[in-house]
């Protein structure tokens, strides 16, 4: 049976007689977008440099996102290429092709890459020219980004493992496994190494803290937790990214809650109901995410209260925000870039890349934010 489906129902667009794009959330309700509406006085954000790099018309169904080292961007297309640019310039450096449909990456370790394959191929690659250093197989299409450290190159699969190998010969060390449900959104949340832990988000809406060395469990805690009768009401994934600062994770889930939980214990220290499949970003006081409906929120980050949301992005398709320059950035489905206040969620700029959404969370590098969309637009952007 199938474990994983690529939810029409979630993620379609329409385009209705009038020309209004639409899309529908959960079983029945249809968003329309909302119409921009000019910024008064807008911050500039500039695009430095464009390309567009190969990519499939489906790539959608994807996860591929971007990595730097500080001086390289390197970004990979489902068609199986993975490059190097020039930060700066995007002055291509080098350029391989995996023989492979990419479906996850990029990860980034100390002058190694590694993406993964919607055929379960793990491909570690070296970052200074690309040359492979080693191929497996996980046995699971993997959908997520790899995470490498000094030693391990830990992946999470569809199928619900989560497997640590050997950085420098890939052997296989550890697998974990969880539950996957009949039902479930395409895609998975990358593994979050803190310390000596590797976090892991399910489809079934609970969050393992697994020893890093053997895999073996710490503690486990519930994002969320299944409700309905139907598989469709019942889908509570926890596909966004997981964030983890002052011994505090941040989680989210897809028809479920929101959470803060201890590092150490998987203790809850607060949780309120919300349903997101994006991710979240943090900083000192707030945590910010986007809800299934494209709104955007700030929440206290010590209780979960709501501090503001921003509507002016219903039915627009929010993805994940990032932190740049003090300001929240946050992409949409129609290639807009837009800029928030971080203190009362008011729309600053924006700036159009292409027409499509963007495959991947924008990619905070220094002064720059890096882009990618569905359509193999790259785009480095800088603000004034």
């Amino acid at each position: 049976m199938m474990r994983k489906l690529l939810l029409v129902l979630l993620l379609l667009n329409m385009t209705a007689c009038s020309g209004v794009k639409m899309w529908l959330v959960g079983k029945d309700t249809v968003i329309e977008a909302t119409e921009l509406k000019t910024i008064k006085d807008p911050l500039a954000l500039n695009v430095v440099w464009k390309t567009r790099l190969s990519q499939d018309k489906h790539a959608h169904a994807v996860q591929l996102q971007l990595a730097s080292d500080g001086e390289s961007v390197f970004a990979a297309t489902q068609e199986g290429e993975v490059s190097a640019r020039n930060l700066t310039t995007g002055a291509v450096r080098w350029t391989v092709n995996t023989g492979v449909l990419l479906s996850g990456g990029v990860g980034l370790g100390d002058s190694l890459l590694a993406v993964a394959s919607s055929e379960a191929d793990l491909i570690l690659l070296n970052s200074k020219d690309g040359h492979e250093v080693w191929r497996t197989n996980a046995e699971a299409e993997i959908l997520s980004v790899p995470v490498i450290t000094a030693n391990r190159v830990i992946v999470q699969t569809v199928a619900g493992s989560v497997i640590g190998y050997d950085v420098a010969t890939g052997e296989r060390l550890w697998v974990f496994d969880s539950s996957v449900p009949v039902l479930s959104l395409r895609g998975s949340s990358s593994p979050l190494i803190v310390d000596d832990l590797v976090l892991s988000g399910s489809a079934n809406g609970k969050l393992f803290a697994l020893d890093f060395m053997n895999g073996w469990m710490k503690w486990e805690s519930s994002v969320a937790v299944p409700r309905g009768r139907s598989e469709l009401d019942r889908m509570v994934d926890l596909d966004g990214n997981i964030l983890a600062d002052q011994g505090v994770v941040f989680a989210t889930s897809f028809q479920g809650r929101v959470v803060a939980i201890d590092l150490y214990s998987g203790r809850v220290f607060w949780a309120r109901d919300f349903s997101s499949y994006s991710g979240i970003a943090l900083d000192e006081r707030q945590l910010y995410l986007t809800d299934e409906e494209g709104l955007v929120w700030a929440l206290d980050r010590r209780n979960g209260a709501s501090l503001w949301k921003q509507d002016a992005l219903k039915g627009r398709r929010s993805g994940v925000p990032v932190i740049y320059k003090g300001y929240l950035a946050v992409g949409d489905f129609e290639g807009y870039v837009h800029l928030l206040s971080t203190s009362n969620g008011q729309l600053m700029g924006r700036v159009r890349i292409g027409n499509q959404p963007f495959l991947a969370a924008p990619l905070v590098v220094g002064d720059y934010l890096l882009v990618y969309g569905e359509n193999g637009d790259l785009a480095l952007l800088t603000m004034d």
